[in-house]
């Protein structure tokens, strides 16, 4: 995978793009490095097994849960109960690694309209 934030491209955009203060491009720096980090892992073989995994064991708990409830709802509650939780704390977790990649999409987004403007003569 190509690297998309040169250090030029990047310091270009921080200081043009009105981040208030260092804490602020900093902020900035951490989002943009973890998305690339995240998205160049889920890239490998590794990281699709892991997003794999994660879907299946959701899919095992669906399924878990239809058992147990047609099995009998006030017997099974409990593990019903854990089993939602475990689907719950799965899909938290992808959704932290969504956030993670559609707020770096959205600096690399940013930063290629600014330099468009830049280009246009409009900035």
């Amino acid at each position: 995978m190509e690297e998309r934030w040169t250090a030029a491209r990047f310091l270009k955009y921080v200081n043009a793009g009105g981040f208030a203060n260092e804490s602020d491009k900093m902020d900035v720096f951490n989002e943009v490095r973890t998305a690339e980090i995240l998205q160049t892992f889920l890239d490998t073989v590794e990281g699709k097994i892991i997003c794999n995994s994660v879907i299946n064991a959701m899919t095992l708990q669906v399924r878990n849960i239809i058992r147990l409830s047609i099995e009998g709802f006030d017997q099974n509650r409990e593990a019903i109960k854990q089993a939602a939780l475990q689907i719950d704390i799965a899909h938290k977790f992808l959704m932290g690694l969504v956030d993670y990649l559609a707020t770096g999409k959205s600096h690399e987004e940013r930063s290629k309209h600014l330099e468009e403007l830049e280009r246009a003569g409009l900035r």
